[in-house]
């Protein structure tokens, strides 16, 4: 039997079959079974498909396996064997499937609608039961439904006709978050504006979907090697969950953009203003139904998922930063904007330096007299100076001073009206003071390296932290802690008197610094 079905022998068929063989399972040896149309399709033999067919061949014998169910399908669906899928749904076999599995004409249909096949065939599917809103979920999380799939190939017939026989123009929200959600229609006509325009989006809007449809997705998680094995480099503070968040197709579109080059067709700022002008908002005016599963919800806006994406020194590209500016400016910077740089940018050269400290001078603007605003400034502020100490000595034991793109984060912050000597970052100020204090002689350093060390605080002092206020448990002022180092290591003749000389020198040069700072800038802030 498997013999005469690839090699396309009807008269071996029929021979087989007389002698008691199934016309539905080949049995190849003891344990192997092979469904018939799993070799027959490959030969493509249009009389021995059908003459198996006329023998009363079933797909819902309970032998028949649902994986070789599957790879029957698959094979069907491929493109010279389109003849055979029709003789197969014509003779009644789709109901048969739809028995077994209520996924498996749906795929087949999705596959059809890929590979653009006739009209006709999509027909016989949906006839024989193929569900049109079907959900697939296929490589990378990515899921897509049969309507979505003819938006993707740009098959305009077929969305039509999809329409036509009942499918659903918005889309049907998951209880999952989908990694990129072109389940939605309107969701897959934003992902492929970017290279063929805007016409998917205004048939969408024609056949009345909503712009501003909001479904969760999910957090674009980053790996990478770390001490010879692959760790998750994404949130570090709970890495266990799976993270999402709340999206409209403006997001998508945005997502898809891949490159910032100038004089891109369409402008991304173009199709912003287009879409902008068509309805879509960046505020999420509805909320998906409830996510099911262990999944953590997260707040971003449209800017910080950009420079999440794309990093800080990706600003120095005029199409990149202008499209920011935009976001900017139609409010998609949110309050946590910054929270994403609690452990700080990287090192950006001077050239690229410059975008970032445009886009914080736009993102901040002056100072602000909404409290609750301040306190954030001064808490992003405390969190910059944290994990900024390391790079500011790092620069100064390397190359001698620190370039400007190290501390240019703090210095827009200041401007800005960022309080360094609030509550919250005085006890910074103090917790640092008390980290270098208690190093300092832990090990023995020579005076150049303390003086290094030292810097640091010294640089908070140019920018206004005063030296003298008290905080800490011990309630001391840095001064105070650097007078008791230097007097209780000489008292003890520290062997290397020479960072305790640095001591003194700093203590000193710190009170001469404060004298400067507040002859410079008159009243000083007090604390928040």
């Amino acid at each position: 039997m498997f013999s005469g079905c690839l090699e396309g022998n009807i008269d071996t068929i029929r021979l087989a079959v007389d002698y008691g063989a199934s016309e539905s399972i080949i049995l190849l040896g003891r344990v192997l079974r092979y469904f018939w149309n799993k070799a027959l399709p490959k030969s493509n033999d249009v009389p021995t498909f059908k003459f198996l067919l006329e023998l009363g061949t079933r797909v819902d014998d309970p032998d028949v396996h649902l994986k070789q169910l599957k790879v029957l399908m698959e094979c069907l669906c491929k493109r010279h064997n389109w003849a055979l899928l029709s003789l197969f749904l014509h003779a009644g076999l789709g109901s048969q499937v739809m028995q077994r599995s209520k996924k498996e004409l749906p795929i087949a249909l999705i596959s059809l609608i890929k590979q653009e096949a006739p009209l006709r065939l999509v027909g016989l599917l949906i006839d024989h039961g193929a569900d049109l809103n079907y959900v697939q979920s296929g490589t990378k999380s990515s899921t897509v439904t049969p309507l979505s799939t003819s938006i993707m190939v740009d098959s305009k017939t077929n969305f039509e006709y999809l329409l036509g026989r009942g499918a659903n123009i918005h889309g049907q929200d998951l209880s999952h978050p989908s990694k990129v959600a072109t389940h939605i229609p309107i969701f897959a006509a934003a992902r492929v504006a970017i290279e063929r325009g805007p016409k998917w989006i205004n048939l969408r809007l024609v056949k009345r979907a909503d712009i501003n449809h909001c479904t969760p997705i999910l957090e674009k998680r980053r790996w990478g090697p770390l001490w010879g094995s692959w760790v998750h480099l994404g949130n570090w503070e709970d890495p266990s969950p799976l993270e999402y968040y709340n999206r409209t197709p403006l997001f998508v579109y945005l997502d898809s953009i891949n490159t910032w080059e100038p004089n891109q067709i369409p402008s991304p700022v173009k199709a912003l203003n287009y879409l902008s002008s068509k309805g879509a908002l960046l505020r999420h005016l509805e909320v998906p139904g409830a996510v099911q599963g262990g999944f953590k919800r997260l707040e971003r806006s449209e800017t910080e998922m950009l420079l999440r994406k794309w990093g800080a020194s990706s600003l120095a590209s005029p199409e990149f930063f202008t499209c920011n500016q935009w976001l900017l400016e139609h409010g998609a910077g949110g309050p946590r904007m910054g929270t994403l740089y609690r452990r700080g940018i990287p090192s950006l050269p001077v050239a690229r330096s410059d975008g970032w400290a445009r886009f914080l001078r736009l993102y901040l603007g002056g100072p602000d007299s909404d409290p609750r605003e301040r306190s954030a400034r001064n808490r992003l502020l405390g969190s910059e100076i944290e994990c900024r100490e390391r790079k500011f000595v790092q620069d100064i034991w390397q190359n001698g001073s620190v370039p400007e793109s190290t501390t240019l984060t703090i210095d827009c912050l200041i401007a800005s009206g960022a309080n360094i000597n609030s509550d919250s970052n005085l006890e910074i100020f103090i917790r640092l003071c008390e980290k270098h204090c208690s190093e300092a002689f832990s090990r023995t350093y020579n005076e150049r390296f303390q003086e290094r060390r030292f810097s640091f605080i010294g640089f908070l002092v140019t920018k206004g932290a005063d030296p003298m206020m008290k905080g800490g448990p011990a309630q001391k002022s840095a001064l105070q802690m650097l007078e008791e180092l230097k007097n209780s290591k000489r008292s003890r003749r520290h062997k290397n008197e020479g960072p305790v000389e640095v001591v003194f020198d700093f203590a000193t040069m710190l009170a001469k610094e404060r004298i400067v700072y507040l002859e410079r800038n008159q009243p000083i802030g007090v604390a928040a």
